[in-house]
């Protein structure tokens, strides 16, 4: 019986500690200082009292190097009910940080600024928001399974392009639907003084191409490729035409 007790009790306690994980984490992107290359981020990580790892994205979608920019990471601070928690970097892995949650903590806060090269991933009238730039998350878990809602604070006056599912939006701050962590870091949002959303499609699933430039003048395209592009039915006809001429070229040679 005795041995009974005890086996529940660290089923509850597994249980417990892999429920509290896999809630979701937030994410408050504040970009208004973005026209300066710094975007301010502020994380609410789920978490249980005891040793904790904390890792930096290190292998981004589409890169096939850990080119994580953890360089440009500035200002790092760890906290929980607004007390400050001391964390150290790891000796061998520059990407890692281990730090103590104390008894009772179930959220960590943590912030940090993303201070970018100048004219590498903004300018003075747009920016490119890299997820991967602005988040650390809980080492030996999976992304696909790592949750997480996400916010995002533009400058006065700025538009804002991404593939994330919209919660809701006000003025100039936008709530984002609940996703994984694989899906947040695989859509980058394009944000800028200066939009032009252009329809690619007219039926069926809608495809948009989303231009932001420095200035008004950059968004005007030429007559023709403005045409091509915002009259899927011609652009597409022109496809199969040429594909048939192609074809037609090739049996005769």
């Amino acid at each position: 019986m005795k041995i009974n007790r005890i086996l529940w009790i660290g089923l509850i306690l597994f249980f417990t500690s892999v429920s509290a994980l896999a809630q979701a984490m937030t994410l408050s992107v504040d970009a208004t200082d973005a026209a300066r290359n710094m975007i301010h981020s502020k994380l609410a990580i789920p978490v249980k009292p005891g040793p904790l790892t904390l890792f930096y994205p290190k292998w981004i979608p589409g890169e096939h190097s850990p080119t994580g920019p953890i360089n440009d990471l500035v200002g790092l601070k760890l906290s929980a009910g607004g007390k400050p928690i001391a964390w150290r970097r790891d000796d061998v892995e520059m990407f890692a940080f281990h730090c103590d949650i104390p008894a009772g903590v179930a959220v960590l806060d943590v912030t940090f600024d993303d201070l970018s090269q100048p004219e590498s991933t903004a300018s003075a009238k747009l920016a490119r928001i890299k997820w991967n730039r602005l988040l650390l998350y809980v080492q030996g878990m999976s992304s696909d399974v790592i949750s997480v809602k996400a916010s995002l604070k533009l400058p006065a006056g700025w538009h804002f392009a991404s593939a994330l599912p919209i919660a809701s939006e006000r003025n100039n701050e936008l709530q984002f639907k609940e996703v994984s962590l694989t899906q947040l870091v695989d859509s980058p949002a394009i944000i800028g003084a200066n939009f032009r959303k252009l329809s690619l499609s007219s039926t069926g699933t809608m495809h948009e191409l989303d231009v932001m430039a420095d200035t008004t003048a950059a968004l005007e395209l030429k007559p023709e490729t403005d045409s091509n592009i915002t009259n899927p039915a011609k652009t597409e006809s022109a496809k199969k035409h040429s594909a048939r001429n192609s074809s037609s070229s090739t049996s005769r040679s």
